[in-house]
Order: structure tokens, then sequence, then C-alpha cells
């Protein structure tokens, strides 16, 4: 029995350690304040079992500095956990930012640990016997916390939900364990098994608030994704204004200006000729330039004959240089696609293909696009010299993260499928409710 008590409290203290050192590191990635004191939690938890329980049950001996120390942290240390954990709870449902009466009812809870750690450590000090004072004030801990956790279940949310049914599992194993201990003959150095609810209903509870702060995490994620979306459409809006502009506006002026020279170009001196055929040269490159700036922007072609004629449009002007070779087909009808949803399947094909160009160094690029009953299907394949898509994240910059975004942003998901040169093909799958 002694070496399953052994085993078991080794595994429990594992897991503890691992979660806590696997959310601290959580939290130096993404810098939410939950993910810091939910590990401090963690870790103090993992302190309080070592020395105070495990050291206990299996007689593990100390110097008397470190005992001394510990017999003068031992009740501080369960008290300060509880804080770390209201503290936890606080950042995790976002309590500071309502003020509310569950907000209120924490930050007593919060200050009640503070107080009676402050308070047990003075005891121990002055040489005060405080084992009977500390299981009264465990008792009225565990009414606090029941009250805490009716506030809690007023929220009615996920994520309180998470913490309810998490907190409730570790109060039901104190109970059971201080139970176990009070009935012993010697409840100051109790037998192995006393321990064993509160660890069981504390794994419990760690598995759930684990899930619960993953859950949490993908939510924020998914949140940031479609406020970079969201961005990036009121920026196509922009683009297409000025796009609009330019092509109207500026495109107009310089036509204008292009007529009035055309008008008297049989009136120029014969010496000036040449600087007149300069001036109309470089006249006519503006005009293009200017028409290549607003079409990059926003192609006229997306705005007036769709998804499909944009594509065409945009591979034919790449194949105008001679230099690299696209194919586009079409399979299915586009007609039913949102303007917003065509313009940010515009920007994925086209990122795509910027990058077989600057990056493949690709002769031959062929797109397609399926329409079919579950959605659409893109292809973009190339015959360049390709890359390890293992090494994706750090070799290919931020160009196919964008891609990435995008297709999150329309709930799709798409598919590298490349080798060191054999080329590169890219799949993306776009539900039907786009």
């Amino acid at each position: 029995m002694k070496n399953f008590d052994l085993l078991f409290n080794c595994m429990f203290l594992a897991v503890i350690i691992y979660q806590a050192l696997y959310f601290l590191v959580q939290y130096i990635v993404m810098k939410r304040a939950e993910l810091f004191y939910y590990s401090v939690f963690l870790l103090s938890m993992s302190v309080y079992y070592f020395f105070f329980v495990q050291a206990v049950i299996f007689n593990i001996s100390f110097v008397p500095v470190i005992n001394t120390l510990l017999s003068s942290v031992k009740f501080p240390v369960t008290f300060l956990t509880n804080v770390f954990y209201i503290l936890f709870i606080l950042h995790y449902l976002n309590l500071q930012k309502n003020k509310n009466r569950t907000f209120t009812v924490c930050n007593y809870f919060k200050y009640f640990n503070l107080f009676f750690a402050l308070v047990f450590f003075l005891v121990h000090a002055f040489g005060i016997e405080s084992i009977n004072l500390f299981h009264l004030i465990t008792l009225i801990t565990l009414l606090f916390s029941t009250l805490v956790l009716f506030m809690l279940w007023r929220i009615k949310s996920i994520y309180s939900k998470g913490i309810l049914y998490g907190t409730s599992c570790t109060l039901i194993g104190i109970c059971l364990t201080h139970t176990f201990i009070m009935t012993e003959t010697n409840p100051n150095n109790p037998k192995p098994g006393a321990y064993l609810p509160i660890q069981i209903s504390q794994l419990f509870e760690v598995f759930i608030l684990g899930y619960g702060l993953s859950l949490k995490a993908a939510e924020i994620d998914k949140k940031l994704v479609q406020t970079l979306l969201e961005n990036q459409e009121i920026i196509e809006v922009e683009r297409s204004r000025l796009a609009k502009d330019l092509h109207d506006g500026l495109g107009g002026l310089l036509s204008g200006i292009k007529l009035t020279l055309s008008s008297v170009a049989d009136k120029v001196p014969e010496k000036n000729t040449p600087l007149f055929t300069k001036a109309n040269n470089q006249l006519d490159t503006a005009i293009r330039e200017m028409r290549r700036v607003a079409h990059n922007m926003m192609p006229e072609a997306l705005l007036k004959f769709g998804l499909g004629e944009a594509i065409q449009d945009y591979c034919d002007g790449i194949n105008e240089s001679h230099i690299i070779t696209i194919k586009y087909t079409q399979i299915g009808s586009l007609q039913t696609l949102s303007q917003s949803t065509a313009i940010v399947l515009y920007r994925i094909i086209q990122e795509l293909t910027n990058n077989s160009i600057k990056h493949a160094a690709a002769k031959n690029i062929f797109i397609q696009i399926t329409n079919h009953p579950k959605g659409f299907t893109i292809t973009v394949e190339d015959d360049g010299k390709g890359f390890d898509s293992k090494m994706l994240p750090e070799e290919k910059g931020t160009g196919l993260k964008n891609v990435r975004s995008r297709v999150e942003y329309l709930k799709g998901n798409f598919v590298i499928d490349s080798a060191q040169g054999k080329g590169t093909s890219i799949i993306a799958e776009i539900p039907d409710s786009n």
C-alpha cells in the first residue's frame, strides 16, 4: 500500500509541476495574466504537497533550519495558494473590468486569505499552537468558497462553469480529506491514504481548468484573426475607393492633358519636336503606371465582372511578360460569391501566385477554382524549386501566414504539398457558407 501511495504522490506532483511549467511558458508567449496566476497557483500547490504532505507521510527529513522555516510557512502557504487561485479567477473571467458583485465577493475572499496568511505567520512566530485555529479557519474558508461558487454560478458562462465544476471537485476532496484526518488518532501524522480524495479531486480540477484555458486561448486567437480580417475588409473598401479616385479622377485628368497635347502637336516648332515627343511618351508612361497602381489596389474587372474575369485578367497581365506562363481554369460558376468573399479569394490567389514568382523561380503556374456542392476549392501549383513544408513558419515569412489568416477567416483550410526541387501544390477548401 505504501508503494502505491508513493507512486501516486509522485505522479500527482509530476502532473501538477508539468502543468505549472506549461502554463508559465504559455504566459511568457501570450502575456495573459490568468496564465501567470494559474501557473503560480499550481507551483505553490506542488510546494505544499512536497514539503508538508509527502515529507510527513514518507518521513522525509530536512536539516533543522529548513524544518524551522517550513513549520513557519506551512499554514500561510495554504492561504497564499488560495490568493493565487482567486487572482486567476479574476483575470480568467475578466471580473476586474466589470466590478460587479462577483468581483466584490472574490476580492473580499482574496483579502480574507491574505489576512490569515499573515495571522498564522505571526501566530507561529510567537510560538502559539495553531492547529485547531487552522481547522476552524479552514471551515470558514470552505463556507466562503461556497459563496464564491454561487456567485460564479450566476455568471453562467462556459468559463465560469469550468471553474465551478473544478473548484466543486476540490471542495469535496478537501471535506473528505479533513474528515479522514480529524477521525485519526494522530491528526498531525495522518496515514498515507488520507490525502487521496483531495489529490484525485485536484487532478480533476487541473484537467478541467487546463481545458478551459486552452479553449479560451483558441477563442482569443479566433477573435484576433476575425479582427485582423475585418480590418482587412476596411482596407479593401478603402483600396476600392482610392482605385476609383485614381482611375476616374487622376486618370481622367491625365487623359485630358493627353488630348490637349495631341491637339497642339502640329503647332509645335520643329526644333521642339523631340522634347514634345519625349514629354508625350512620359505622359503615356504615367497613365499606364497610374492604371497599373489602380488595378493592383482593386482590379476593375473584379468589381464589374466578378472573380473569374479578374483572375483571368490578372493572369493575362503576367503572361504578357513572356517570362512565366500562368494557366487559369474555372469549373462551375462563381456568381454566388459575395463581393467581400470574392475579394478575399482574389487576394489569396494573388498572394500564392506572387510567392511562386518571387520565391519558387517557377516557369509555369496552374490556377484552378472549382465550385462543388460543399463549397469552393482553390488550387495553385507551380514547377518551381519547392521547399521543405516542415520549415514553413521560419522559411516562408508572412506571405503564407496571410493566406492562412484569410482562409481561416472564410472558415476554410488549406494543405501544402511541397518538396525541394519538386514544385509546390497548395489546395484551399472554402465551405459553401461563404
